[in-house]
């Protein structure tokens, strides 16, 4: 999942366990997980809060969050299921029930998420060998 953050430069928030955050060039934002809900503060915040790497808690608006700050507005939110009993169904209820991700400013009332089920989709994620990659970059 990638995830930009929002024109105005608010935070966003993000609340489940066992994820890892990085930012667009791959740098670790944060690992989220059992200290959450975690908070990810946009590169510019100017604020209190001034997280170390890795994310420390903190309170915000009387919630304490695990905070961490991005090094840009696009991070990678990279997830992990585990199959049972060789099905998918434990790992796809685990996001669907426990993934949430918005903007600061909904706490309390955040949306719905959408997932997708893209498992029966057919692409190819090579590009043509004959082709030059610079030219399909364009």
């Amino acid at each position: 999942m990638r995830r930009r953050a929002s024109p105005d430069g608010s935070d966003f928030h993000c609340c489940r366990s066992g994820l890892v955050v990085h930012d667009a060039f791959f740098r670790f934002v944060i690992d989220m997980g059992g200290p959450g809900p975690d908070l990810i503060l946009p590169p510019d915040y100017k604020g209190d809060l001034n997280p170390p790497v890795g994310g420390a808690e903190a309170e915000v608006n009387g919630q304490k969050y695990f905070v961490a700050r991005s090094g840009g507005y696009v991070n990678w939110l990279i997830l992990r299921g585990f199959l049972v009993d060789g099905k998918p169904d434990d790992a796809t209820a685990m996001f669907k029930n426990g993934l949430k991700v918005y903007p600061l400013a909904l706490a309390g009332k955040a949306p719905d998420m959408k997932f997708i089920n893209a498992s029966s989709i057919q692409e190819g994620l090579q590009h043509d060998p004959r082709e030059q990659l610079l030219v399909l970059l364009e």
